[in-house]
């Protein structure tokens, strides 16, 4: 079996460093107060895509990846605002293909190698 191109490396990445710190921030109680204010997904975002990238990043390349990082704060929030009691294995869950859609899309894609490993 091959191993994972940059891109699912980045993706595998990304989404398991978010649920690590989701999953310290809901068992303190504090992932309401967390998401949005200190949870810096903007900058974790643009270091992970950086980090696995095929080339160096633009200006404005940064400023996109920062914004999905910002809209998946906002998309936690508003699962948080919609069902006070939703679960971990929830959000992990909805994190996680939420991470995959945006990397779907070319604007994120095309920051990468071709994938090998579909």
């Amino acid at each position: 079996m091959e191993d994972p191109c940059s891109l699912h490396e980045c993706i595998n990445d990304l989404t398991t460093q978010i649920n690590e710190d989701i999953r310290v921030h809901h068992t303190a109680g504090w992932l309401k107060y967390w998401v949005g204010a200190d949870s810096y997904f903007d900058k974790l975002y643009f270091d992970k895509v950086e980090e696995y990238s095929y080339r160096p990043l633009t200006d404005q390349e940064e400023v996109f990846i920062k914004r999905k990082g910002v809209n998946l704060e906002r998309i936690i929030d508003r699962w948080l605002n919609a069902n006070p009691t939703i679960t971990l294995e929830d959000i992990e869950t909805r994190v996680e293909a939420y991470i995959l859609k945006q990397f779907k899309k070319a604007d994120l894609k095309d920051l990468f190698d071709d994938c090998s490993c579909e």
